[in-house]
């Protein structure tokens, strides 16, 4: 009678699934603390992108001492918004921050010397960000939307 030696190396199914699992778990934690690295990085973005506007329009401001003339087109000819906010601008028209919504500058029809500043699809700490910024509450307001949703 022949005896056969079974030298069969390797894991067991319940060893894979317990692999298995703790790489999962791995990846759910790992995709979770991306995520929450994006929404900062983009936080932080949208308030590098309002500190250069705020700095290039109070340069403008300076120069004439009030806001005539300026607009959201105007504001990109004179580059008063950072060049990542416009690559698109030639075709879409539109400003677009690192939160991916829209920013518009007008002039206050009222008083020349203040300028309203919008801003669209900011988070709650981008909202907040963009109020507590800085911002000089005589020359310059924010949209009212961004301002509810950072009272909220």
């Amino acid at each position: 009678m022949k005896k056969y030696i079974n030298n069969q190396s390797g894991r067991s199914m319940i060893e894979m699934l317990g692999v298995l699992a703790i790489v999962g778990v791995l990846s759910v934690v790992g995709i979770a603390g991306y995520m929450k690295a994006m929404d900062k990085y983009k936080s932080d973005k949208v308030s590098d992108q309002i500190s250069t506007i705020q700095h290039n329009l109070q340069e403008f401001y300076n120069k004439q001492q009030n806001y005539e003339g300026i607009d959201t087109a105007n504001a990109v000819k004179l580059g008063i918004f950072p060049d990542e906010m416009i690559r698109n601008y030639a075709t879409t028209g539109e400003v677009v921050h690192a939160g991916g919504g829209t920013v518009t500058i007008a002039v206050d029809e009222n008083d020349k010397t203040k300028i309203i500043v919008s801003f669209t699809n900011l988070t709650k700490e981008m909202a907040v960000g963009a109020s507590t910024s800085g911002w000089d509450s005589q020359t310059v307001s924010i949209g009212q939307e961004e301002q509810q949703a950072a009272a909220e």
